[in-house]
């Protein structure tokens, strides 16, 4: 299904990481000539999404970073910059699929995810232009605006942190954990976010035991038995945090923050590539701090406007850090079997 944005500006996200590499002119109805190239039925359907001539002039530069799609920053270089409402952008950021995709995933997802996360406020978020889940034996694809990335200044990380405290206000009493689309994915992995009792059974049941049973041919079976008990006793460990009288209740979480999918830009710092849901807001701060690449002054500055609840180092961190390390164990393999389980054991110790 092709999907417009109903308007186009300009802004948005590089692979994070990555930085531009060799530009390739090309003409809209040709590939880009470089090795993973943009399949010329993707560039068809993107310049007619963007509003520009099919025989417009391009430059496509690869962007690295992304370790599950190819993405390029494309340039109309015979095209102005302007900011005026309703013109063309003459940048823009696309990735599209290059292998088949699990059934049911889609760019339509990660797209609805961005626009929920841009309506609630906080860090800059990409405007969507356009995206297709691939039809008519086209690969899918999103096209976003194009953010030019540069490095961090020391206001930058604070700003960080402060957006996120905005982002992770939280939301009315009565709203239940998951989201309103049952149907989620973390990279290719499906994410299950139908809406449980409470935020700990919906850790237990939508979280960790889906993934402890998907990596169990690869665990030992004491780390297996350190998750499983992990997991049972996760409700008693949250709802009191979270669900009780007093506690913090949910916020709307970005879901797969690591230092990847964020990025320092011209104009701040933007967040890309969500897995979003609504959850207890120290689920994206554990990711954060689970394979590093932020500042300390960013957890420092988010701490001033939202402080953190004692209880979170030593014990909820490494519960929530199970998760994102399990969808690794279950991405990538045995290489990160040794962390996650020595991370169960850590919560069982901490409990005593």
């Amino acid at each position: 299904m092709l999907r417009r944005a109903r308007r186009l500006r300009h802004r948005v996200r590089d692979g994070a990481s990555g930085v531009p590499r060799t530009p390739h002119g090309i003409r809209a109805r040709l590939r880009v000539a470089s090795p993973n190239p943009v399949p010329e039925a993707v560039l068809r359907e993107v310049v007619e999404t963007l509003g520009w001539p099919p025989d417009a002039r391009i430059e496509a530069e690869r962007l690295g970073g992304g370790c599950i799609h190819p993405a390029v920053a494309l340039h109309h270089t015979d095209r102005p910059h302007t900011d005026r409402p309703g013109d063309p952008p003459a940048r823009a950021f696309l990735k599209w699929d290059d292998s088949p995709q699990p059934e049911g995933a889609s760019f339509g997802h990660e797209a609805r995810g961005l626009e929920v996360l841009a309506e609630r406020g906080g860090p800059i978020i990409p405007e969507v232009l356009g995206s297709s889940d691939g039809t008519h034996g086209s690969p899918g694809w999103l096209l976003l605006e194009f953010l030019a990335p540069r490095p961090p200044s020391c206001k930058d990380h604070v700003d960080l942190g402060h957006a996120l405290a905005r982002l992770h206000r939280p939301l009315e009493p009565e709203v239940l954990s998951g989201l309103d689309t049952a149907e989620g994915w973390i990279a290719t992995l499906p994410q299950d976010n139908r809406p449980r009792s409470s935020w700990g059974t919906f850790w237990q049941e939508a979280r960790l035991a889906p993934q402890i049973r998907r990596a169990a041919p690869l665990l030992s079976a004491g780390g297996i038995e350190a998750l499983d008990t992990v997991a049972e006793r996760t409700p008693d460990l949250l709802d009191p945090v979270v669900e009780s009288a007093g506690g913090e209740g949910l916020s709307l979480l970005h879901g797969d923050l690591w230092s990847g999918n964020m990025l320092y830009s011209t104009r701040g710092p933007a967040l890309v590539d969500p897995a979003v849901y609504r959850g207890h807001r120290e689920v994206d701060l554990a990711m954060m701090e689970l394979f590093g690449g932020f500042s300390a002054e960013v957890i420092a500055a988010y701490e001033d406007h939202a402080p953190l609840r004692p209880g979170y180092r030593e014990l909820r961190r490494p519960l929530y850090q199970l998760y994102p390390l399990l969808v690794h164990v279950n991405l990538f393999g045995t290489g990160y079997v040794a962390r996650t389980e020595s991370t169960a054991r850590r919560v069982l110790a901490a409990l005593g």
